[in-house]
């Protein structure tokens, strides 16, 4: 997924992002499933901060019994962007 911050004037307004992950699955993800993604891009002085939360219903097999159930993953990222690599560097 690629998006252009600049382009989709998103400071300070959520966005959503659906992604149906089909490809280089790991063996013990049995199928495709939909990755929802939402992030928000703030102005924090001189860097970006980037939030990202990302939700979705994994296919998962047991590795010890081989039954398929479904595991409900969330996950959270917080990520700084900065124009020079030397000042990203402190944070």
């Amino acid at each position: 997924m690629n998006i252009d911050l600049k382009k989709k004037g998103l400071l300070g307004k959520p966005s959503l992002e659906t992604v149906f992950i089909d490809e280089r699955l790991p063996s013990h993800i049995t199928h495709a499933f939909e990755l929802k993604c939402q992030y928000e891009v703030e102005l924090k002085g001189d860097y970006y901060l980037l939030k990202l939360c990302e939700e979705a219903m994994l296919p998962i097999t047991c590795l010890r019994c081989s039954q398929e159930f479904s595991y409900h993953y969330q996950q959270k990222t917080e990520l700084v962007v900065k124009k020079k690599k030397k000042t990203a560097e402190k944070y």
